[in-house]
């Protein structure tokens, strides 16, 4: 017999969760990331990230970090959209019902 009995029906009911960290210092302007990607790409990153979560039901909880470029203003709007495709994504997760009817 297991020496805790009701840690196996405290694990049965925790669920699956994510964590992004979603910097701009992948961007092709940032000084310190080496990773070239336009602005368009880091907005792939982020869509891609959020579906992937949303589509296995697991809640993904964002922090904003990095970006290190020239023009502030470029490091800011790349942070915006990050937010903007996390809203986005938070939207289609309620719509479907995402934490209630987690996907297969």
């Amino acid at each position: 017999m297991p020496r805790w009995p009701s840690c196996g029906r405290a694990t049965a009911a925790v669920r699956p969760a994510s964590s992004s960290t979603a910097g701009a210092d992948p961007h092709e302007g940032d000084r310190l990331g080496r990773l070239k990607l336009s602005a368009q790409g880091t907005a792939e990153r982020d869509r891609r990230v959020f579906a992937a979560c949303r589509e296995r039901g697991i809640p993904v909880a964002v922090s904003m970090a990095g970006g290190y470029g020239h023009d502030i203003g470029v490091t800011v709007e790349i942070q915006r959209r990050t937010l903007l495709e996390a809203l986005t994504s938070w939207r289609q997760w309620n719509a479907r019902g995402a934490w209630n009817n987690p996907a297969p």
